[in-house]
Parts: structure tokens; sequence; C-alpha cells
């Protein structure tokens, strides 16, 4: 056998090795990068909730408009819970936000819907932004 029938196997598997090297991390630097910008998309979630809650509680709309807002912001709150929960059982980071931040994702849902959104005499109140606007820092602070 000559010297080169000798080192091929060591060779082959020196390149396989770096392959699959550069390939893991590869994969690795993609996964990571995703889970980071899900997890800032998240975050800016929770600040369009808060314009929406801001649009929301700042008067001026009849009652067909308010009920389109107030759809609105269920469907972003349902959207937002979902991807907590999603992105909680992917990332540790993300898992130990939403179980610090509970009691503040509940008040913020509160101050957006005011607990009950079909009030009879509906009235503009911006102290509950101040409210949402506080939880939602908290929150954001606690995903970054």
């Amino acid at each position: 056998m000559n010297l080169v029938e000798q080192s091929l196997p060591a060779i082959l598997g020196a390149l396989s090795g770096a392959a699959f090297g550069l390939f893991g991390s590869h994969y690795l630097q993609y996964k990571l990068g995703a889970r980071l910008q899900r997890v800032s998309a998240l975050r800016h979630a929770f600040y369009d909730y808060l314009d929406l809650v801001a649009d929301y509680w700042s008067g001026g709309v009849d009652g067909e408009a308010r009920l389109r807002k107030e759809a609105r912001l269920l469907a972003a709150q349902r959207t937002i819970s979902i991807e907590l929960v999603v992105l909680a059982k992917q990332v540790r980071r993300v898992r130990r936000a939403r179980d610090a931040t509970r009691s503040d994702r509940l008040s913020l849902w509160d101050a957006a819907t005011g607990g009950c959104f079909q009030q009879a005499q509906w009235l503009p109140d911006p102290q509950r932004l101040n409210r949402a606007a506080r939880a939602v820092g908290r929150i954001v602070k606690s995903l970054e």
C-alpha cells in the first residue's frame, strides 16, 4: 500500500468532519437567529398592541367603529398570547420572562379591555393607556 492509499481515509474523515462542523455551525446560527428575530417580533407586537390600546381609549369613535377596534384588540391579544406560549416552549429566556410577567400581562389585558368592552356608557379613559404602557414596558424589558 502506498502513502496516498494509507492517508486517504484520514483525509476523507477530516473533510467530512469539517463539512459536518460547518453545516452544524450554520444550522445553529440559523436557528438562533430565527429565534432572536421571533423574540424581537414579539416585543414589537407588544408595542403595536399598545398603539391599538391608545387608539381605542382615546375616544371619538361611534358604536360600530368601536366594535371593530375591540375585535382588533382581542385578535391581537390572542395572537400575542399564542406566540408567547410557543416561544416559551423553545427559548428558556422567554419562558422565564413569561413566568415573571404574568401579572403584568393580566394588567395589560385588563387595561386594554376595561374588564368588559360592552359598556352602556362608554367614555374615553387615558388612565388605562398609562397602565397599559407601564405593563408593556416591564414585559418588553423582560424579553431583552
